[in-house]
């Protein structure tokens, strides 16, 4: 199942892409450590800030959205340490490949959708995660 779910991912993010670089963006990657760094702080309001304006319309508060990531994003949540692979541009958005480490032991990949904000700066759109085995561990 997760390899059917891995597949789907990859068709999805597989449409015009414009180019496959194994060099993650310095401004994309400085807002995916700023949201991990957050929730190690327990720090909602800036998690919170990392994200675009359509999941700030679901979740409404920073709250409810730490308490989303925690249920559902738990290793994000914990991550003892990551590691940023490739990075696909695609005009609608970005997906940069992050590879994480729960507490647990247990090593995830974990792609993340990025957007541009309205004011030019790259925001969480999405993520989606599986579990993989001996990448970081």
């Amino acid at each position: 199942m997760r390899f059917f779910c891995l597949i789907l991912i990859l068709v999805a993010f597989a449409r015009p892409v414009g180019a496959v670089t194994t060099q993650p963006s310095s401004d994309i990657q400085t807002v995916i450590e700023a949201q991990l760094n957050a929730f190690s702080l327990g720090d909602a309001e800036a998690a919170f800030n990392a994200v675009s304006f359509e999941v700030k319309t679901i979740y409404k508060t920073a709250n409810s959205f730490m308490n989303m990531v925690l249920n559902n994003y738990t290793p994000l949540f914990f991550a003892k340490k990551w590691r940023f692979d490739r990075l696909f541009l695609a005009s609608e958005g970005s997906v940069q490949v992050l590879y994480v480490n729960d507490p647990m032991g247990n090593d995830w990949v974990a792609w993340y959708k990025m957007v541009k904000g309205q004011n030019g700066s790259w925001k969480i759109d999405n993520v989606s995660m599986a579990l993989i085995e001996g990448v970081l561990t």
